[in-house]
């Protein structure tokens, strides 16, 4: 897996996946190299494309939270 320290600032984003709630869009994110953006073992990674839940993110509009599907419990934050 290629880590993502370096991932790239520009993303392609869809979302298709069903949200945990009505506040909530499920979204996929892209590195410039077209990998999809996962987490796994509360790391983030850019591989080739496995269509699991690892692959997965959940914006929470009312808290401003994005977190991974994966594992509900691990957010990702951002900062400048």
């Amino acid at each position: 897996m290629k880590s993502t320290a370096c991932f790239a600032a520009a993303l392609s984003l869809v979302g298709s996946a069903v949200p945990a709630c009505a506040k909530e869009v499920a979204l996929r994110f892209y590195s410039a190299q077209d990998y999809p953006l996962s987490e796994w073992n509360s790391k983030l990674y850019a591989d080739v494309q496995k269509d699991n839940m690892n692959e997965w993110w959940l914006y929470n509009e009312e808290f401003l939270q994005l977190r991974s599907n994966s594992n509900q419990h691990e957010c990702l934050d951002a900062y400048r």
